[in-house]
């Protein structure tokens, strides 16, 4: 089904109007008005255009509001179809604030204006804004067929703006309005097909709110089952099987066989049978062991059997069966590696995956078919972990927070600046910090982003510092100016040196921030410090994240960076009497110094092994909740609180650059 506007389905409700009265010398507001309509309706939009010219150049006329709202519209209408879709926004702007100055809150008139007002910012591409109008449509105000219309591009705004739920929610009400039919199995589909991710972000809040949504609209008996389907999918989704196989088997109870919902609830089914098939003995690992990522695969792999006791030193493995499954490069090749590791080698929970890129995919696999998953890759910001997912390695959020927490309550730091790459990364972080400084108190005083990959920062710098901006401080330039002639006259400098004595003399920059946020690689940040240390930037500290903690920075401007502060969850130096009993063994079974990524691996192993040995484990759940209920872990990475309200939370190291060495920030 096409959306449209309520052109001629959108009148019906003036379709029917009795003939005009003849017309008098002077007709009134409401006769020109009519005589548009009626142009309109037989397909005449210059003669109704003309009409309503007429309609709005009466000056003091005493105009009923409808006949004012439905005049707007109706130039609004005449705009879209012309596709002029300012002016069309314009009009139905008008239309719907006289509306609502003068007209009944659930005036038929005023509705169908705000319904054509979202359409047109939606075919505008100004989703945001049409996503503000929806909230202001009263449905029941609208004739059926605009009705249906309404729900359809509710659905359409809904997605765009990632708010799936509320997309399933106005797809399920056009199949209900629809009332049966190919139209309706077309809504039901598309609800279906946006409930794939809807518990991506928040699946208990996700299936509390279309819970809520199926009690509130009474659906038809098929948008009522395909909600049971979704909810089918989300109950077992956030790890209640019973009910989600209540709600499939009344899909599958309730349809006959060649229903378009049956043969999906019924597969679900027969997967959740195949599910409770669990060898409590196999652990699974997924990790990059071919492509361009095969090399980290390997070391992960290496640290994560060994803390498993697959090497003998590490103890604790008892009967421990480990099945490894190369996760590829790809999310696609990740997410079926996991689903083998779940029906084929029947683990019983999986550690995994590395990349970041296969969290999405994996994890929501994972909470899908209910198999616990303790992920050693660093999640983006907004993708959210359900309760069968531990995430343990240190997310970009986490260390946002510390950074800030440290900068504003340990140091009293009030005024930030950013500089940051325009693209993905950048833009994450950015919003991390932003969002993290106003949970503080804080502000942001200055920001530039440079492009990505870029090489030379001097006219990022500069504008940070206002540098760029000279013309309103000539007054001070001009006594700076005059002072530096007055020296170097008096020490007689001559040439070259005269210049830079000048020089020394210039306005400076406008350091109005107590610390500086640069989220970038060693390479990047290498460059961009050198740039600020030549407008006199020395003694700002700097505030970075885990990507600093490399000697490739140390080497290229560890001296510019004796104030800087950034979070790791690794520490080559650290004094962890676990982290250096773990990196002496290791190094001397594997012949190499473990990284990062080892010692992550290794404490995922050994968390996922005290689970397994805390009780009689047998299924995927019990195992969920073996984690979930671990309390704190110290580890040789850090230390984690596992609860089963809140998820994992972790610590991390604060550290800072001394001399030529990346050492722990001295307690303060």
């Amino acid at each position: 089904m096409k959306m449209k506007l309520a052109l001629r389905a959108g009148l019906l409700w003036l379709a029917l109007l009795p003939a005009a009265t003849p017309a008098a010398d002077d007709p009134s507001p409401e006769e020109i008005y009519l005589e548009a309509e009626r142009a309109w309706l037989a397909s005449n939009s210059a003669l109704a255009n003309k009409q309503l010219e007429k309609f709005f150049s009466l000056k003091g006329a005493q105009v009923e509001p409808k006949f004012l709202v439905k005049a707007h519209n109706l130039r609004g209408l005449i705009h879209f179809q012309a596709k002029r879709l300012p002016s069309a926004v314009k009009e139905f702007e008008s239309a719907a604030e006289a509306g609502a100055r003068h007209l009944e809150p659930t005036d038929g008139a005023l509705h169908l204006a705000r319904y054509n007002l979202m359409n047109a910012l939606h075919k505008s591409e100004r989703t945001a804004e049409a996503g503000r109008v929806i909230a202001l449509v009263v449905a029941d105000a609208l004739d059926k067929d605009t009705r249906v219309r309404f729900f359809h591009l509710s659905g359409n705004v809904n997605g765009k703006l990632e708010d799936h739920v509320g997309a399933v929610v106005a797809f399920l009400n056009a199949a209900h309005e629809a009332g049966g039919g190919s139209a309706s199995d077309s809504f039901i589909q598309k609800a279906l097909n946006a409930s794939q991710k809807i518990y991506l972000a928040q699946p208990i809040l996700a299936v509390d709110q279309l819970e809520a949504a199926k009690t509130k609209y009474g659906w038809s008996r098929d948008a009522e089952l395909a909600a049971l389907l979704i909810l089918g999918r989300g109950h077992l989704y956030v790890g209640d099987s019973e009910k989600a196989s209540e709600y499939l088997g009344e899909v599958v109870d309730s349809t006959d066989e060649n229903h378009m919902l049956r043969s999906q609830a019924q597969e679900i089914l027969d997967r959740m049978e195949q599910l409770a098939e669990v060898d409590p003995s196999t652990v699974g690992i997924l990790l990059p062991l071919s492509g361009k990522f095969a090399r980290f695969g390997r070391q992960t792999l290496h640290a994560t059997l060994y803390a498993l006791g697959v090497f003998g030193a590490a103890g604790d493995g008892g009967q421990i069966r480990v099945a490894i499954r190369d996760s590829g490069d790809s999310p696609e090749a990740a997410t079926e590696a996991f689903t083998k590791l779940i029906f084929e080698d029947k683990a019983i929970g999986v550690i995994g995956p590395l990349l970041s890129r296969q969290f999405p995919g994996v994890s929501q696999k994972a909470q899908e078919l209910g198999a616990p998953l303790l992920s050693i890759s660093q999640r983006k910001s907004g993708t959210q972990a359900g309760p069968f997912v531990f995430p343990l390695a240190l997310s970009p959020a986490q260390q946002v927070e510390m950074v800030v927490d440290w900068a504003v309550n340990k140091k009293g730091y009030k005024r930030f600046a950013v500089m940051s790459p325009s693209d993905s990364f950048g833009h994450e972080y950015v919003g991390l910090f932003l969002d993290a400084m106003e949970k503080a108190g804080a502000a942001l005083v200055g920001f530039e982003q440079y492009p990505a990959r870029a090489t030379d920062f001097r006219a990022e710098v500069r504008r940070l510092l206002g540098q760029d901006y000279l013309d309103g401080r000539t007054l001070e330039a001009e006594e700076l100016r005059r002072r530096a002639e007055i020296y170097a006259n008096s020490v007689n400098s001559k040439g070259k040196a005269r210049e830079r004595l000048l020089h020394a003399w210039e306005p400076k920059g406008v350091v109005d921030f107590d610390a500086l946020f640069v989220p970038d690689d060693p390479q990047t940040v290498g460059q961009i410090v050198p740039a600020l240390a030549v407008e006199d930037v020395m003694n700002v500290p700097l505030l970075g994240i885990n990507t600093w903690n490399s000697p490739d920075l140390v080497q290229r401007a560890g001296r510019y960076l004796q104030n800087s502060v950034f979070v790791d969850s690794f520490l080559a130096e650290s004094k962890n009497p676990q982290a250096v009993k773990f990196s002496q063994e290791f190094s001397l079974i594997a012949q190499t110094t473990p990284g990062a990524l080892e010692f992550q691996a290794y404490d995922a192993a050994r968390i996922l092994l005290k689970a397994l040995s805390s009780g009689n484990i047998s299924t995927r759940s019990h195992l969920r909740d073996a984690i979930a209920n671990l309390g704190s872990y110290k580890g040789v990475s850090g230390d984690y609180l596992f609860s089963a309200d809140s998820g994992v939370k972790r610590s991390a190291y604060f550290l800072t650059i001394r001399g030529s060495r990346i050492i722990e920030l001295p307690a303060q």
